[in-house]
């Protein structure tokens, strides 16, 4: 089994990847870092908390990347693109907390 850690910015196309990973029988996803891009990063954590809910993967870490380019320039989002909320039609709706853990307190074993 491989150990993944995957970069995302789940906008659909992101979405099908990470659901691709974490149904995967040969792919262990140690975590799921979320950045800007698609979509901006508050969103890409819900859309991950919501892939991770329906996958029954919830015990798989939330990591912070980066919200905003290293030029601090405003970044740009495609929600023309992938919606809404990033995923399409579908809109996911917080029921819980999210926990989020930052890059630099992140390790893997």
């Amino acid at each position: 089994m491989e150990k993944v850690l995957i970069v995302a910015d789940p906008g659909v196309d992101d979405a099908f990847a990470i659901i691709y990973a974490l149904l995967h029988p040969d792919i262990e996803v140690a975590g799921i870092i979320n950045e800007y891009g698609n979509v901006s990063q508050e969103d890409a954590v819900r859309n991950t908390w919501y892939l991770l809910k329906i996958a029954d993967k919830e015990e798989i870490p939330i990591i912070l990347g980066a919200h905003q380019p290293l030029t601090g320039n405003s970044p740009e989002y495609f929600y023309n693109i992938h919606g809404v909320e990033g995923l399409g039609s579908v809109r996911p709706r917080l029921k819980d907390s999210i926990t989020v853990f930052h890059s630099s307190k992140f390790t893997i074993s």
